[in-house]
């Protein structure tokens, strides 16, 4: 059974930990480089993901991710209409074409919160598998195009079902952007 017919609807959630590579080249984005002794890389934040998958091979992907600090922040949104092609019976490959936002805030200063936000379309392809009837995984990778320069997401995530219905979930995800980051993500997902 394709890993894409198992649920027509799945709501996943939970908490991520992570980092920027640079408290300078983040602050870059803002004009102000004389913060960047303030504060660390390391952000706490959470990720909310839902999907509904139909009948005839095509879904709708939606994801909310966010790090923070007391001192800088990232968010980002996609929105998606993809396509799976199953290649075994166990193993699909699949593409989503859609629209993203990615944010970034800057409060270093303390002088008042400031936000830069960038719009794309957005395309991602990747490989979804069953390892076993209780395993599985899901790589991908999607690129937007956020102020005329590429944005590149490398993402791994795997689960394991706890239930019929209800899965455990770990993951990595990599940005690579003007800003890069890297997030450890932990959470539930549940499969309507």
């Amino acid at each position: 059974m394709s890993p894409w017919q198992i649920t027509t609807l799945n709501v996943a959630g939970g908490l991520q930990f992570g980092s920027i590579n640079s408290n300078s080249r983040f602050d870059q984005q803002f004009d102000r480089q004389n913060y960047s002794h303030i504060g660390n890389k390391n952000m706490g934040g959470i990720y909310l993901n839902g999907g509904y998958s139909f009948d005839n091979s095509l879904f709708i992907d939606g994801r909310l991710s966010s790090l923070a600090n007391d001192n800088r922040g990232s968010a980002d949104a996609v929105l998606g209409l993809g396509y799976y092609f199953a290649f075994t019976p166990d193993i699909d490959f699949y593409t989503v074409v859609g629209a993203s936002r990615h944010a970034l805030v800057f409060d270093a200063s303390k002088d008042g919160k400031k936000t830069n936000t960038y719009n794309s379309a957005s395309g991602e392809i990747g490989v979804k598998t069953k390892l076993s009837p209780d395993i599985g995984v899901n790589i991908a990778y999607r690129l937007a195009n956020y102020d005329k320069r590429a944005f590149h997401e490398a993402r791994i995530m795997a689960d394991y079902a706890l239930t019929q219905k209800l899965a455990a979930e770990v993951g990595y995800t990599y940005h690579n952007w003007r800003v890069s980051d890297q997030a450890m993500q932990v959470g539930l997902r549940y499969n309507f």
